[in-house]
């Protein structure tokens, strides 16, 4: 192609950019003004979600390579990783866990959740373990349990915990959080892993060359009588649609101990009314709020929701 020619197709596509841009923020604005749908969304909400669509992702260095694992740096934390898994996807998960709150609709860091008072968080999804980290970085001496289903990040997490879990502050369950204690298919995609689920992923691609096997599951009223969990602790739950059935498993949890909750919910979209349905009839004492606009699909749909 001369450059003529591909100037040109570069224009052509800086245009469209532009176009699709403007057109879904158009799109957007006009579900804000006529509050079409089951949510509510604030001019707020779509403010983020457009700084959150100019994000600039950190850089991240694999530093070294050891058994198997990649021992990698993004800022000032580090993680291990199976090197059989592809880690493309670690600096924008990254971004959710550690970008400021009021400019990173995915945060976590709700002011009302108080990590720095917490006896004990349970991380549903661990997945890389960056909220692990966070939560430390908040509160070093918490408890912290971790579910992780997938046996491929069992190594690199005992690797990136190993001096919390000799202190015996970060424990591994290499589970399923779901409604029931017993067994599911789950689905392994190492091209993105925060694409694995239980079950059968809506996010199936044709080439896409997912590994399914069985996990263990438990639920959280189980974890509750195990651990002797209190009333002062946080659940967060990124467990990409089975929260749920996770929070159906809790519902003793919630009425005895009322743990505050962060919960991902943008998987499909009805899943963050269903989810406070869930928990205010475990306890109306409650207080629900949803949090951003997921604007990536269509319809838009929260964020995520806290509870306290």
């Amino acid at each position: 192609m001369d450059e003529g020619k591909l100037m040109l197709n570069r224009l052509k596509n800086k245009i469209k950019r532009v176009v699709d841009r403007y057109t879904e923020e158009k799109y957007l604005n006009a579900i804000i003004a006529k509050k079409k749908g089951i949510y509510e969304f604030s001019n707020k909400d779509l403010e983020l979600y457009k700084i959150e669509r100019k994000t600039i992702l950190p850089v991240k260095k694999v530093i070294s390579f050891s058994d198997n694992l990649k021992n990698i740096s993004i800022a000032n934390h580090k993680i291990f990783w199976p090197e059989i898994v592809a880690d493309d996807d670690l600096p924008w998960l990254y971004h959710e866990i550690f970008d400021l709150f009021d400019i990173n609709p995915s945060s976590y860091n709700h002011p009302d959740l108080n990590y720095e008072d917490a006896d004990w968080i349970i991380d549903a999804g661990c997945c890389e373990g960056y909220f692990s980290l966070f939560s430390f970085d908040k509160n070093p001496n918490c408890s912290l349990i971790a579910l992780e289903p997938l046996s491929e990040m069992k190594e690199s997490l005992h690797k990136t915990f190993e001096e919390k879990m000799l202190d015996g502050k970060f424990i591994l369950e290499q589970k399923a959080l779901g409604k029931d204690c017993g067994t599911v298919k789950f689905q392994f995609n190492s091209e993105h892993l925060c694409d694995s689920s239980v079950g059968e992923s809506t996010f199936v691609l044709e080439n896409r060359k997912d590994i399914f096997y069985d996990v263990a599951t438990i639920n959280l009223d189980t974890l509750m009588e195990q651990y002797n969990l209190n009333e002062n602790g946080i659940i967060k739950m990124d467990i990409e649609g089975a929260e749920m059935d996770a929070l159906q498993g809790g519902a003793e949890l919630m009425r005895k101990h009322k743990p505050k909750l962060a919960v991902a919910v943008y998987h499909e979209y009805e899943n963050a009314m269903k989810c406070k349905d869930i928990i205010l009839k475990a306890n109306p004492k409650y207080q629900v709020e949803f949090r951003g606009m997921y604007g990536y699909f269509n319809p838009p749909r929260p964020y995520i929701l806290f509870a306290w």
